[in-house]
């Protein structure tokens, strides 16, 4: 029902400044095979960085482009295959991101819910409303990227909690792990990092401190690590420097 409702209301055109710098190191990470601007369709001098290589680098971060780059690899060879020149077929596809992206929203908040102890209905009716009652749908239509950031938060925690609940280790790696890519796409999900870290330390429902705690953290922590690397590699590319995020240039 989301993913119908979101794709019928989506512009069907890629409409803003960020989003499209973003999708421009998409067509770099296809059609060039580095996370950098095509020198030939570069945005304004306002959203460049000249890394120490002399490429044109995007001062964002690099997650939402890794999520462009499918759908414009698949716009790219629908193109090749219709040939229309009424329509860019890679931007067109692409532009359709947020509506894919909150579709998972509601299916996450919607696990989530139901991890902590709710019923079908009350999970149901939690993911409707954060899916139709709130900004969810208006940054379906738009290509900015909080709305990614929000489904790493919220995947990453529905996981942990299902870790929790089925006492798997693997699901403390992988809830890492979407939480890194959430890094990789905003750094302002940092901000939840402390309530994620007395969750893994505490344990849910009654704190308590055990051994197998410190073992969950630090294979949530082992699953972020590759996030983690690849986050501060393409500050130090674009800036020369680690742990560099781009906001503070």
């Amino acid at each position: 029902m989301f993913a119908s409702l979101y794709l019928i209301t989506a512009p069907g055109r890629m409409w803003n400044t960020d989003g499209w710098t973003r999708y421009l190191v998409a067509i770099g990470l296809v059609d060039y095979g580095w996370p950098l601007l095509p020198p030939d369709n570069l945005p304004g001098s306002y959203w460049i960085v000249y890394g120490p290589d002399g490429n044109a680098y995007a001062y964002y971060g690099l997650g939402q482009s890794l999520a462009f780059a499918p759908l414009y690899a698949f716009g790219k060879a629908i193109g090749a295959v219709v040939g229309s020149p009424l329509a860019d077929w890679p931007s067109l596809i692409a532009s359709f991101l947020n509506s894919i992206v909150a579709s998972l929203l509601a299916l996450a908040v919607y696990g989530l819910a139901r991890q902590i102890g709710y019923n079908q209905r009350v999970s149901l009716g939690t993911a409707a409303l954060g899916g139709l009652g709130t900004i969810v749908w208006a940054h379906s239509r738009d290509n900015y990227d909080q709305l990614l950031e929000a489904l790493c938060l919220a995947a990453s925690l529905a996981v942990l909690m299902t870790a929790f609940n089925k006492k798997s280790n693997l699901l403390f790696l992988l809830s890492g792990l979407v939480f890194a890519y959430g890094i990789m796409t905003r750094v302002s999900i940092l901000f939840a990092a402390p309530g994620i870290g007395l969750l893994l330390m505490l344990g849910p429902g009654k704190p308590r401190i055990e051994r197998s705690h410190l073992r969950n953290a630090l294979s949530f922590v082992a699953g972020a690590a590759p996030g983690l690397l690849i986050n501060v590699a393409y500050g130090y590319l674009r800036f020369g420097r680690l742990f560099s995020t781009g906001y503070e240039t």
